[in-house]
């Protein structure tokens, strides 16, 4: 098996907040390879954790491929799996478990001469973690971006977003199979990427991205396709994580210095953040996890009731490389992103 696990740093960092102590046991790096590794997505099957990631040039540029490992230790060690490419720049790819079978949504850009981009789905599906096949979605709206699956009301919810108008709008889709989709609601007002969460109440906890002023999400409650809560969170947050934590969440998320939008133009600090959040949409922040420059897009899994397996993208160790490039377009420069992890104690 190789070994990709490349420890680069290790700390025992607590904070207590109101609901749990969070403990971040280990961080380090995943994926160290001199590429733009990012988007990361984690689940567990099978009694192994599963990964995938987007490779890349860069940022933004359009020569994505999904990249899939597996750990049989909890994530102290991950083998490679295997490679998919489309015919298009691959990107988020997104695990989950569908009727038994491990299933891979992968959304993939197709840059049009007139600079917009059109989007399709490319799905795979495996009952043993090895062989893929790969199957047709349908039923989402045409030319949308796939963003996330879970289990959800003895089936499945998925998100997607699409252009309409000189907005982003924000759909979520139900299916019984995985690959059938109908509409289920589309939230009001401009949002693009939304974190899911399914609770053991049956209501459904959304958060979705909104650009543009202060850029902070808005958090939502979902029941019997009807939004039953929506909160505007205090932090301008991008890139976000939603996962459970008994009767509370994690939220992880790219952070920065909050200055004012209209006075300042730009960020400060970017990094990723871990937060807890409670029902009622109260963020408190726990700590930041090492990172800087292009990072964030955070995806748990639980190893245990009260431990958790995160992974993440970063450039923290490439910042003072590029401050002497003192390149003035960085997400277009073949710049290096690693895939990162931490594991978090919930006490």
């Amino acid at each position: 098996m190789k070994k990709l696990f490349l420890p680069v740093w290790a700390a025992l960092l607590s904070v207590c907040v109101s609901a749990a102590e969070l403990t971040v046991m280990e961080q380090g790096s995943l994926v160290k390879d001199g590429f733009h590794n990012a988007f990361p997505s984690i689940t567990a099957y099978q009694g192994k954790l599963y990964m995938a990631h987007r490779k890349a040039t860069g940022h933004r540029r359009y020569d994505g491929v999904t990249a899939l490992y597996v750990s049989a230790d909890n994530g102290k060690t991950f083998q490679k799996v295997r490679e998919f490419s489309g015919n298009g720049d691959m990107r988020d790819p997104r695990l989950c478990t569908v009727e038994g079978k491990l299933v891979i949504y992968n959304g993939c850009g197709h840059p049009q001469k007139d600079g917009t981009h059109k989007y399709s789905l490319k799905a795979f599906r495996s009952s043993d973690g090895k062989n893929f096949e790969e199957f047709t979605v349908k039923g989402l709206a045409e030319n949308s971006f796939f963003w996330g699956c879970v289990p959800f009301e003895n089936g499945y919810i998925a998100t997607s977003y699409r252009r309409v108008g000189d907005m982003f709008r924000s759909s979520l889709y139900y299916s019984t199979d995985g690959a059938n989709f109908t509409q289920y609601l589309t939230f009001p007002g401009s949002g693009n990427e939304t974190s899911l969460c399914p609770g053991k109440d049956g209501n459904l906890y959304c958060i979705v991205r909104r650009e543009g002023g202060d850029c902070r999400p808005v958090y939502y409650v979902v029941k019997d396709k009807k939004i039953v809560k929506s909160v505007k969170l205090s932090e301008p947050l991008q890139g976000i994580m939603l996962t459970a934590n008994g009767d509370s969440f994690i939220v992880g998320a790219r952070h920065w210095d909050w200055r004012d939008p209209v006075k300042f133009k730009g960020r400060k600090g970017v990094r990723l953040d871990l937060f807890t959040m409670d029902k009622a949409g109260k963020l408190k922040f726990q700590k930041n996890l090492k990172s800087a420059g292009d990072c964030s897009y955070s995806f748990a899994v639980p190893l245990s009731d009260k431990e958790f397996f995160i992974v993440y993208y970063s450039q923290h160790d490439y910042i003072a490389r590029f401050l002497k490039e003192k390149s003035k377009t960085p997400l277009t420069d073949k710049r290096p992103a690693d895939i990162c992890f931490a594991r978090v104690l919930c006490k």
